[in-house]
């Protein structure tokens, strides 16, 4: 972040403790159509909250926010200490599409009532057991009605194909990223097989996938790219997404998610930069 030289000190104390390890947050910089992480602040002038909480011992519920540009992860102990604690909502920090879920049973795990705050790579991360969990947007997102769309997102495969973005209408998928094999996919009338190198489980991954022209997609994961594949030009006609998964897909699909950074247009000269944002606060790899 560029500071002036007149910034008072108290100034550069609250942009460091916004930006999340003291890196510039990434949509400062990549502003996004719309963002979502439960482990950090993504903008700094965001005020919101980062996530919506519901304990199991009573379904109370808390909004979870930041401190130092990191989710308050004290204060969701403090309201999960003793049972088990779901994300019912992640917040949109770039605009006002939150993805939530109100069905109980298919809200994400963040909290453990017996090892506490669940984690992937030792950040704060939603844990889907493969069952059916699923955040939904409100609307949906821009980028699938885009002929040219990015999408970044940080996850850790247990085991399974985990679809960490799907879009789709009530006909089919627009758009799935999947860790494992193939790592990423994408539905137009047919599947299309944009990378298949089989992922490792229980291994963190920066992973994007690029829509950079109107037949093309590509796709890059950690500090590796992988060849484009064709696509079909055809019109996008999804009604929401879903944060972790298709609502309808069946098998196991177990994994965790922390963060899905979508463009309703072509990222590709700033996909290297914002992967390497993305990097150094989770630590996926050098």
């Amino acid at each position: 972040m560029f500071l002036g030289s007149n910034i008072s000190l108290a100034q550069m104390a609250l942009a460091t403790a916004h930006s999340g390890g003291g890196s510039t947050p990434l949509l400062d910089t990549y502003p996004s159509t719309a963002a979502y992480s439960v482990a950090r602040l993504l903008r700094t002038a965001y005020a919101g909250d980062a996530i919506l909480v519901r304990r199991a011992s009573d379904n109370a519920e808390q909004a979870i926010g930041f401190v130092s540009g990191e989710l308050d992860a004290a204060s969701l102990a403090t309201f999960c200490s003793g049972t088990d604690g779901f994300v019912k909502t992640v917040y949109d920090q770039q605009g006002s599409n939150d993805a939530t879920q109100t069905t109980t049973s298919a809200q994400p795990k963040i909290y453990d009532s017996v090892t506490g705050v669940i984690t992937s790579n030792g950040k704060p991360a939603a844990y889907y057991s493969g069952n059916s969990q699923v955040l939904l947007t409100s609307s949906a997102l821009a980028i699938m009605t885009a002929k040219r769309h990015s999408t970044f997102t940080v996850s850790e495969q247990v085991s399974g194909a985990s679809n960490v973005l799907s879009a789709f209408s009530t006909a089919n998928w627009s758009l799935s990223m999947s860790i494992g094999s193939p790592t990423f996919v994408l539905f137009d009338g047919s599947w299309r097989t944009a990378a298949s190198r089989t992922l490792s489980a229980n291994v963190q991954y920066v992973a994007a996938c690029i829509r950079s022209g109107d037949t093309t997609v590509d796709s890059y994961v950690n500090d590796s790219e992988y060849l484009a594949n064709t696509c079909g030009d055809v019109a996008f006609g999804a009604t929401v997404c879903g944060l972790g998964r298709h609502p309808t897909s069946s098998g196991a699909q177990v994994h965790y998610n922390q963060e899905w950074i979508h463009y309703a247009n072509d990222q590709t000269a700033n996909q290297v930069a914002i992967r390497a944002n993305i990097n150094a606060f989770y630590g996926a790899y050098v």
